[in-house]
């Protein structure tokens, strides 16, 4: 016989449309289903303390990056270091990192050496 259909409410309504919605939006977001890799931190230099970022904040020498220093320079636009950190002008590189012996630099400095990861091949004193 006849069957008597239910009206709905206009609730009822928005809430079936929301619900579409949100299925296209999560469909439309979830595309990728490889991780996300990020290209690594980059150092923020503080001028105030010398001119050096956090010692774990820097990237490699093969990272086109710029990063500028209140009192030295960049180590891999000097060819100095394998790490964009800030070198001191007047540094020079001593012996190779495989001899152990670290290097006594002044106050804010660190042999980048001892830094993990190495900042370069050669025992040099760069900014912390």
């Amino acid at each position: 016989m006849w069957r008597r259909h239910r009206v709905q409410s206009p609730t009822e309504d928005l809430v079936k449309l929301l619900s579409i919605v949100f299925v296209l939006a999560l469909a439309a977001c979830g595309g990728s289903k490889q991780p996300v890799s990020s290209p690594g931190p980059v150092s923020s230099p503080d001028p105030a303390a010398g001119g050096g970022g956090s010692g774990a904040a820097t990237s490699g020498c093969a990272r086109e990056i710029a990063i500028r220093c209140a009192n030295g320079v960049d180590g891999c636009d000097s060819g100095r270091t394998t790490e964009h950190v800030c070198v001191p002008l007047d540094a020079t590189a001593g012996p190779p990192c495989e001899q152990e012996l670290a290097l006594a630099c002044p106050a804010g400095q660190i042999d980048a050496c001892l830094r993990t990861p190495r900042a370069a091949a050669l025992h040099i004193c760069i900014f912390q």
